[in-house]
């Protein structure tokens, strides 16, 4: 009996479990340059990989049936879904840094008093001019929006996203080469 014998939710088994195998062997390569963050003490790296792997295998082929294309069984389709992953991460990461600021600032009394406030060498809102009021909501906007855009590779690369994301990719290949 081979692998094409096999049922369907069996190859797909298999396809998970290798790459969560493949996955851990990229970590233990890459986490000395910095990428994939560690997975010690976290199990959210563990634990992502599971819905993501799931998540992209079992949803292609409802993609296509449903918008009526092929698209998503396109190589070139990995490319849409980096793109579309790398900006919800932006979003998020910036939702992110701007809630932070808004807690932040709601209790800093320098910053109720009108002075200046430095989050980072580029990223600083400036002193109140007298007659002028906070707007607290454009200015934490305009934080974050700095802050991630100096931070985002760095916050990428250490989360557990970046897991979730290549688990997706790994999904999504396993769909094609086991449904095709």
């Amino acid at each position: 009996m081979g692998f094409k014998d096999l049922d369907e939710w069996k190859k797909a088994l298999i396809a998970f479990v290798l790459s969560y195998a493949l996955l851990f062997a990229l970590q233990a390569l890459l986490s000395g340059f910095g990428i994939l963050g560690s997975w010690s003490n976290n199990i959210t790296f563990y634990l992502y990989p599971i819905p993501g792997f799931f998540f992209a295998y079992l949803s292609i082929d409802w993609i296509a049936e449903f918008f009526e294309t092929k698209i998503v069984k396109k190589p070139w389709f990995v490319i849409i879904f980096i793109i579309l992953a790398l900006l919800a991460w932006h979003v998020a990461l910036t939702f992110y840094f701007q809630n932070n600021i808004v807690l932040e600032l709601r209790q800093n009394q320098q910053y109720l008093n009108g002075g200046e406030i430095q989050f980072s060498a580029a990223c600083k809102i400036p002193a109140l001019q007298e007659g002028m009021t906070r707007n607290e909501t454009l200015e934490s906007f305009g934080i974050a929006h700095c802050l991630t855009a100096q931070d985002f590779v760095n916050q990428f690369k250490a989360s557990a996203y970046l897991v979730f994301i290549l688990s997706a990719i790994l999904g999504w290949a396993s769909n094609l080469l086991i449904r095709k």
